[in-house]
C-alpha cells in the first residue's frame, strides 16, 4: 500500500473553491493508493472544480515517487509549456531501468516458468504448483519468490498493472496464507485489479482481505481498524463501477466492524453508505440499519445525501427532502464515485423512496403536489412514472384521473408477515456475534501465550498449580 503524505494532500488544493464544497477528494486521499489519485484528479479536471494548473501540479507531485518517469515528463512539459526534459527525470528514468533489470534477474527462474503456459497447466492438473515442489525440481527458492514480489511491485510502480497482477497471483499461490506477505500481496492484487477494471476479481479480493484482517491474531485492534478503513475506501471503486457488486459492498459496509471504522475514522463515507442503501435492491430492509448508524454519528458529518435520508426517513419532512434531493444532483455530478449511471439510478431510487414514504402517511394524494415532491415537471412526467409504478403492483393504490389524485388502499399486515419482518436478520446477527466472540477468544489466547513465553521454566509448575486451583 502507498501512503499519501501531507505535502501531496496540500497539492490538491488547500483552499476549496465555493463550488467544490462537497468534494471529498482531500478526505479520501490519505486512505487511497497513490495510483488511484490519477483518475480522481482527471475527474476533477473534467468537472472544472479547480483550476487546471493546480491539478496538473498535484498530478506531477504524485508522479514523482512513482516509476512512471515518462508520464511525469509529459505532465511537466504540459504544465510549464516547454519541450525541455529536466536532468532529474533522465536520471530517474535510468535508475528505474537499472532497478527493473536487477529485479528481473533475481526472479528469472519463476518468470521463465510463468511464460511456459503448457508447463503451468501440467503442474496445476497434477496439483504440483506449490513452493516445495518448485524448489526441489525448478530451482525456485524462497529468495526467488521474494524477488518475484519485488519485481511485481516495481512493475506496479511503472504502471504495468496487468503484469503486476499476474506475478502477484502466482506469488500468492506459492506462499503460506499465514505469511505477513500474503496480506501485502492481496492488497497489491486488489490495487492492480481496480486499475485495470477487473471488478469481479476485486470484489472477491475485498472479501479475502477482510477475512484476513478479522481473523488475524497478530494485528492490534488499532491496526485492524486502520486496515479496515483503507479497505472501505478502496471498495468505493467496486461500489461505483461494478453494478452487480454494488449491493455486496453496501452489505459489507453495514457490517458492525465496518460501521465502527466509518464512525471513528471516516464519517464522510456515510455519503456512500446512504447512497448505496438508497440504490440497494433490498432498500426497505436496510433502512432501519442505516438509521441506527446515522443516529450514533457523533462526528456530525453533513452533506445533502445524508440530509436527504434523515429528512425523509427520520423526520418525515417531505419539503426538506425535496430540497435536499435537488442539492443531491449537484453532489452526484461532482463525485467521482457517484456520477454517470449511479447518479441517474440514485435520483430514480430516491424519488421512489419519497413516493413510498409519502403514500404510507397519506390516504389521498394530489398528483400535482406529488410532482413537486418528486422534483419532476408537471407535464405528465410524474403521472406517467406513478402510473407505471402502480401498474407493476408495487403498491396498493388506485388513480382517480378525473380528480387528479391517488387513493391508497389500507395495508393488511398478517401476523406471519410481522414475525418474518422482525426475525429476518436474526440468523445473520447471531452468526456475527459468534464470530466476534471467536475472534476475542483467539486474541486472548495469543496474548496469554505471549505472556507465558517469558515465564522461566522454574515457574511453570507454579503456573500449573495456580491454574489447577482456579479450575477447582
Amino acid at each position: 500500500m502507498s501512503s499519501y503524505d501531507d505535502e501531496t494532500t496540500a497539492a490538491l488544493g488547500v483552499s476549496v473553491p465555493p463550488d467544490a464544497q462537497f468534494d471529498l477528494t482531500n478526505r479520501l486521499a490519505p486512505f487511497m493508493d497513490l495510483h488511484f489519485m490519477f483518475p480522481l484528479i482527471d475527474f476533477l479536471s473534467s468537472c472544472a472544480l479547480y483550476d487546471e494548473p493546480t491539478l496538473m501540479a498535484a498530478k506531477l507531485a504524485l508522479l514523482k515517487p512513482t516509476n512512471m518517469a515518462d508520464f511525469a515528463v509529459e505532465i511537466h512539459q504540459t504544465l510549464h509549456t516547454t519541450d525541455d526534459v529536466p536532468q532529474e527525470f533522465e536520471t530517474r528514468r535510468s535508475e528505474i531501468l537499472d532497478a527493473l533489470s536487477f529485479a528481473k534477474s533475481a526472479c528469472s527462474p519463476m518468470l521463465s516458468l510463468i511464460e511456459n503456459e503448457e508447463k503451468i497447466l501440467q503442474l496445476q492438473s497434477e496439483t504440483l504448483l506449490n513452493a516445495s515442489y518448485l524448489e526441489q525440481h525448478e530451482g525456485i527458492t524462497p529468495a526467488v519468490l521474494d524477488g518475484l514480489y519485488k519485481y511485481a511491485k516495481l512493475q506496479y510502480e511503472c504502471g504495468n498493472y496487468q503484469d503486476c497482477l499476474t506475478y502477484l497471483t502466482y506469488y500468492g499461490v506459492l506462499i503460506p496464507n499465514s505469511s505477513e506477505q500474503y496480506l501485502n500481496a492481496l492488497w497489491g492484487k486488489l490495487a492492480a485489479e481496480i486499475l485495470i477494471f477487473r471488478w469481479d476479481d476485486a470484489l472477491a479480493d475485498i472479501s479475502r482481505i477482510s477475512n484476513v484482517i478479522e481473523s488475524s491474531t497478530v494485528m492490534s485492534p488499532v491496526e485492524q481498524l486502520q486496515q479496515r478503513t483503507w479497505l472501505l475506501h478502496w471498495s468505493l471503486f467496486v461500489l461505483a463501477w461494478h453494478e452487480e457488486g454494488r449491493d455486496a459492498i453496501v452489505d459489507f459496509m453495514l457490517q458492525s466492524r465496518c460501521v465502527e471504522a466509518i464512525q471513528s475514522n471516516a464519517p464522510w463515507l456515510l455519503r456512500y453508505l446512504c447512497a448505496g442503501v438508497i440504490l440497494h435492491k433490498r432498500r426497505r430492509n436496510l433502512i432501519k440499519d442505516l438509521l441506527r448508524v446515522l443516529r450514533v454519528d457523533d462526528k456530525g458529518y453533513r452533506d445533502p445525501i445524508v440530509d436527504f435520508v434523515e429528512c425523509l426517513f427520520i423526520n418525515f419532512d417531505f419539503e426538506s427532502a425535496q430540497e435536499k434531493l435537488r442539492e443531491c444532483e449537484v453532489v452526484l455530478a461532482s463525485d467521482f464515485f457517484l456520477y454517470e449511471k449511479n447518479s441517474t439510478d440514485f435520483m430514480e431510487a430516491a424519488r421512489l423512496a419519497i413516493f413510498e414514504m409519502y403514500c404510507r402517511v397519506h390516504r389521498t394524494i394530489d398528483m400535482n403536489a406529488l410532482s413537486s415532491k418528486l422534483a419532476m415537471q408537471e407535464d405528465g412526467e410524474a403521472e406517467k412514472w406513478i402510473v407505471n409504478l402502480i401498474s407493476n403492483a408495487r403498491l396498493d393504490a388506485k388513480i382517480d384521473s378525473q380528480e387528479g389524485r391517488i387513493v391508497m388502499g389500507t395495508p393488511q399486515n398478517s401476523v406471519h408477515r410481522l414475525v418474518v419482518d422482525k426475525t429476518r436478520d436474526l440468523a445473520a446477527r447471531t452468526c456475527s456475534m459468534v464470530a466476534q466472540f471467536e475472534r476475542m477468544g483467539k486474541r486472548k489466547t495469543y496474548q496469554l501465550l505471549q505472556r507465558c513465553s517469558h515465564v522461566e521454566v522454574i515457574g511453570i509448575n507454579h503456573l500449573d498449580a495456580v491454574t489447577s486451583r482456579s479450575l477447582a
